[in-house]
């Protein structure tokens, strides 16, 4: 298998192009991926399980930089621990505030979309009332005798 193959298996499996791993690789997030006998990579589970971390701060909106610092200091080992921690403590509270901010929008859009079914509502009445006028109207003028 070459190594077009071994990346289009790991996009497969973790949900990334191949072009998107190839440049996790070449910025620094995947760092020191074991290598087959004949130089092609062999990704493994702890690679995965980085990967789909890596998915996880990017889809919350952590921005590339601070994904590659977070990178970094994971790479140095134990002694990062606190500071990484720091870093997840504060994206986590941007993310609950991203959460809170579309919760809002949401309620809004939410209000909108019943104000319209009111609207709706009301027209249909409306126009029921209407018919139902127009159809009294038309039988007491047929019920008004005509002149000879």
């Amino acid at each position: 298998m070459d190594a077009a193959d071994e990346y289009s298996k790991l996009s497969t499996l973790c949900g990334l192009s191949p072009h998107t791993l190839r440049y996790y690789e070449k910025i620094g997030l995947l760092l020191h991926v074991a290598r087959k006998a004949n130089g092609h990579r062999d990704y493994t589970e702890k690679d995965l399980a980085w990967i789909e971390f890596l998915k996880r701060l990017k889809e919350t909106g952590m921005p590339i930089a601070e994904i590659k610092r977070f990178a970094r200091l994971r790479s140095e080992g134990d002694r990062t621990l606190h500071e990484r921690q720091q870093m997840l403590e504060s994206h986590r509270q941007n993310v609950l505030a991203e959460l809170e901010r579309i919760h809002t929008n949401l309620t809004k859009i939410s209000s909108k979309i019943v104000f319209y079914e009111n609207l709706s509502a009301d027209q249909n009445r409306l126009d029921l009332e209407l018919t139902l006028s127009r159809k009294v109207i038309i039988r007491m003028a047929m019920a008004i005798p005509t002149q000879p």
